[in-house]
């Protein structure tokens, strides 16, 4: 049930986000991915988790990790151990970044989706291995800014045949 080699490789994938050569060519952001798990608290319940990387052209990237908490049926809020998303984020931020705090929380029918701020702590060059320029590194796809609507900033997910994420 434990994910120990997926966490250690969302990890490192994240810690590549915060590379400023990442964004490169005028890139904005980036994203990557966690297999969904079942929840270790919650019965019938499950956990996504999903990292971006963007960069403004100034300053250092910023690293945000969503951790959605999903609900296989509904049932009271007391009967969910929220406090796991916590727990995710402090798992994935591991010795390389720290929690940097909660940017917000957004409750659905499906379950709630909690935003941090993640901080580097270490350089990712001595805590994630570098791949040769220009192969992506496991999930991390390169999202553009739109070109289609001028009120949406996620127009399409490069080289992954994924179409765009849509607001529900």
């Amino acid at each position: 049930m434990l994910c120990g080699a997926d966490l250690a490789a969302f990890r490192a994938r994240l810690c590549s986000l915060a590379e400023r050569d990442v964004y490169a060519d005028g890139l904005e952001s980036a994203v990557t991915t966690m297999p969904r798990h079942p929840s270790l608290l919650t019965k019938g319940s499950s956990v996504d988790l999903l990292g971006f990387g963007t960069c403004a052209g100034y300053g250092p990237p910023q690293l945000t990790l969503s951790v959605a908490m999903l609900l296989d049926y509904p049932r009271w809020p007391r009967e969910v151990f929220w406090d796991e998303a916590h727990a995710w984020a402090e798992a994935v931020a591991g010795p390389s970044m720290a929690v940097a705090g909660l940017s917000g929380s957004r409750e659905n029918d499906d379950g709630m989706v909690f935003h941090y701020r993640l901080k580097v702590t270490e350089p990712a060059s001595t805590s994630t291995p570098r791949t040769p320029a220009g192969q992506p590194a496991g999930t991390a796809a390169v999202i553009r800014p739109s070109t289609r609507t001028a009120n949406t900033s996620w127009a399409d997910v490069s080289g992954t045949g994924v179409p765009a994420p849509t607001a529900r």
